[in-house]
């Protein structure tokens, strides 16, 4: 089911793959703990270590789109307030939804969770009642998150790092090559041409 929901996403976006795919294996030479402002400039932490807040991920918050050929995906999200941030990422073709996917970040413990739900141009949720993706954070770093999960089928793997003006996301499901999309910052407000 993962495979079939990230292969449409990776299918859709393709035009947008970045040459390089960021590989997980070795990304991360070493580790250290994280810290609520962040860690310094390339370095990554293992996360999150206890009294984590979202505010190490507020490099996230904004809007983020890539239009080519016909196609739109833009993704949003929202700062970091009371232990949540939420995101949303679309998908247009010729100016027709195909796919919505909501996201959300929060703090559970120790740990911050990534959950996501697919959904088509009508908001028919793809996954299970009740079952949202669900993928904890294992890694942080200025401007860069990795988040796994065991998965159903195999690990998966999604991350999200900051490039200049650009985000780039990746993702990899078990046994798969990594699947990698970038988009450019944009302003929030009304952005891009409006459909006639």
């Amino acid at each position: 089911m993962v495979d079939a929901i990230f292969g449409k996403r990776r299918n859709a976006v393709m035009s947008t793959t970045v040459a390089a795919a960021v590989l997980w294996v070795g990304l991360v030479p070493g580790l250290a703990t994280t810290r609520a402002e962040g860690p310094s400039a390339g370095q990554t932490v293992a996360a999150p270590s206890g009294g984590e807040t979202l505010n190490s991920m507020l490099w996230l918050a904004g809007q983020w789109r890539s239009e080519e050929g016909g196609q739109l995906s833009e993704e949003t999200w929202s700062v970091p307030h009371g232990g949540s941030m939420v995101g949303m990422w679309r998908l247009l073709v010729d100016g027709t939804p195909k796919v919505i996917e909501l996201l959300s970040l929060t703090v559970e413990g120790d740990a911050v969770v990534l959950r996501l739900r697919h959904f088509d141009g009508r908001l028919v949720a793809r996954e299970e009642k009740g079952a949202p993706i669900t993928l904890k954070r294992v890694q942080a770093g200025a401007k860069m998150a990795v988040f796994e999960s065991p998965g159903a089928s195999g690990p998966l793997t999604i991350s999200y790092r900051v490039e200049g003006n650009d985000l780039v996301g990746t993702v990899k499901h078990a046994g798969g090559e990594p699947e990698t999309y970038r988009m450019r910052r944009v302003s929030l407000g009304v952005t891009g041409s409006i459909a006639k």
